[in-house]
């Protein structure tokens, strides 16, 4: 896959899938997309340079083992996240005093525990994207998603003429859970870090538990990123990139 920001993934051949789609025209309406900041050409350009400097290739110069070629505009489907948490916690906050003895150097522990809530917990942005379809593996759709999601647009005010809409294959349900998954696994992170200022004394910190996440604020929108998808046979293999 040839990126519009120069990025470039190797990706598996496409596994065929039975699930459902769901794009139809008015959901469309309310998606936004990161326009194209290349020509298909420039892309195409950008792949043929990468496989002529590739491992794979069977010469730095030469791109003969390329038996076929395609090459099309696709916009590849997201899911955006925007939460805000609070978050109801418990943890050990640890005091260590060190003494000597007849035994010699001892440490003695004083343990407190400590219940709270650390509130206004902000998802968004790059870090709040789930991948929409089942086509691509995600990892390799991880450079897709970066700051250009700012540079969003409606998707509606682009010429579509000559791009591919790849259709959404995952629910906004099924989507909205895996974020909330997400976040519930990086608030132990937050309240470790909130902890560490409210208790600088504390020489360490034990048993973090995060008892339950309150979502405040909780909204998903679809956007497209835009990739070039070349096919090609490479020594009787078939490649999508």
């Amino acid at each position: 896959m040839v990126l519009t920001t120069i990025r470039i993934r190797l990706l598996q051949p496409l596994v065929a899938n039975a699930r459902k789609s769901f794009s139809s025209s008015a959901f469309l309406a309310k998606a936004r997309a990161v326009p194209f900041k290349l020509s298909q050409t420039e892309g195409e350009a950008i792949f043929l340079d990468w496989f002529g400097r590739n491992y794979l290739s069977p010469s730095p110069n030469s791109i003969a083992g390329i038996a076929s070629r395609s090459v099309r505009s696709s916009f590849i489907p997201f899911w955006k996240g925007s939460f805000l948490v609070d978050t109801d916690f418990r943890a050990v906050l640890v005091e260590k005093e060190t003494h000597n003895d007849v035994r010699g150097r001892r440490d003695d522990e004083h343990l407190s525990e400590v219940k709270g809530v650390v509130t206004e917990g902000h998802y968004e942005g790059p870090d709040s994207l789930v991948y929409g379809s089942y086509d691509y593996r995600t990892q390799y759709l991880k450079c897709l998603s970066d700051s250009s999601i700012f540079d969003s647009v409606e998707l509606s005010s682009l010429d579509l003429s000559h791009i591919e809409v790849e259709p959404f294959k995952i629910k906004p349900q099924s989507a909205l859970f895996e974020f909330k998954e997400n976040i519930h696994a990086k608030e132990e992170a937050r309240v470790q870090s909130f902890l560490r200022s409210q208790y600088p004394f504390a020489d360490e910190i034990r048993s973090i538990e995060v008892e339950k996440s309150r979502f405040t604020k909780e909204a998903i929108t679809p956007i497209y990123f835009p990739a070039f998808i070349i096919e090609y046979d490479f020594m009787g293999v078939q490649f999508v990139k």
